[in-house]
């Protein structure tokens, strides 16, 4: 009876860990979604300003300059959401790291150090990205 007992509770002890993982991995995976869901708000406010200066009854001068105007003013928000979320991410990094009570040091500071990469590259390197690969779909071909 005391072997079955053991072994109960090391198979409940299994459970616990691995749900624990699995919340671990969901805490991660919905931090880096909402990275992503910043970025892709600025992105909808570009095409949201640029369609709505162009639907809307403005003179031909404020129409001429829209996708000006979108570009700036999305630059200008996309280089403020960067340095504001630059700070929140690294304390986010820090909170999460020690969340997920790690055993040595080492496992702790590789954890921080692959979230606070994570975070700061997507952070800094999104815009790029869009530029690169995302805003030739949405820009009128030249000629």
């Amino acid at each position: 009876m005391r072997r079955f007992s053991i072994i109960k509770k090391h198979r409940l002890l299994s459970v616990a860990v691995q749900l624990l993982r699995l919340h671990k991995i969901l805490v991660n995976y919905n931090t880096i979604c909402l990275v992503l869901s910043f970025v892709f708000g600025v992105v909808l406010y570009r095409i949201s300003i640029k369609a709505a200066i162009s639907s809307t009854r403005t003179p031909e001068f404020v129409r001429r300059y829209s996708p000006h105007v979108a570009s700036i003013t999305g630059a200008i928000i996309n280089l403020i959401v960067i340095i504001a979320l630059s700070s929140l991410y690294e304390r986010l990094a820090i909170w999460l790291t020690d969340y997920e009570i790690h055993r040595t040091e080492k496992d702790y500071e590789n954890a921080l150090t692959l979230k606070m990469f994570l975070f700061q590259f997507v952070n800094f390197y999104a815009s790029i990205f869009y530029i690169a690969f995302i805003k030739p779909w949405f820009t009128n071909p030249p000629g």
